[in-house]
């Protein structure tokens, strides 16, 4: 498993790459070559557009997620937040401030808003931390 492979897999003419990095990229293709068809490699990125060309013609099946669906969304939420006390949630509102936000952006903001109920000695995530920790997701996300 290869994660945020776009560090690896750069386009060799980006303008500003170096001769080192096109040299990994070239014995990484070598590895994928000789690879045994029978194993399987995985790679995973956010910029694909950043890969480059002779890394797609190697892997048998390419898979691409985008952002969740707001019901999506709220269902990530929902089983993270699933040991936790939100009957009083409005999720309309959440889905609004979760709009935009990865899976792993909404698990984290889940996290982080039952982490402070459970430091408050609550069992309870009521709409305001959800909102917070789903604001501060946004906040570091585009930062």
């Amino acid at each position: 498993m290869f994660d945020e492979f776009d560090a690896l897999g750069a386009e060799r003419a980006a303008g500003n790459d170096v001769g080192e990095a096109r040299r990994i990229l070239n014995s990484f293709l070598l590895f994928l070559d000789e690879t045994p068809s029978e194993s399987l490699v995985v790679a995973g990125t956010n910029h694909h557009q950043l890969l480059d060309q002779a890394l797609f013609r190697r892997f048998d099946m390419i898979a691409t997620y985008g952002p969740p669906t707001g019901e999506e969304a709220v269902q990530v939420l929902q089983r993270r937040l699933a040991g936790m006390d939100t009957s009083t949630l409005r999720w309309g509102l959440v889905t609004e401030r979760a709009s935009g936000l990865s899976h792993a952006e909404l698990v984290k903001a889940a996290e982080a808003a039952a982490e402070r109920a459970i430091l408050a000695d609550r069992d309870v995530v009521d709409e305001q931390l959800l909102l917070e920790a789903l604001t501060e997701r946004h906040a570091s996300h585009h930062a």
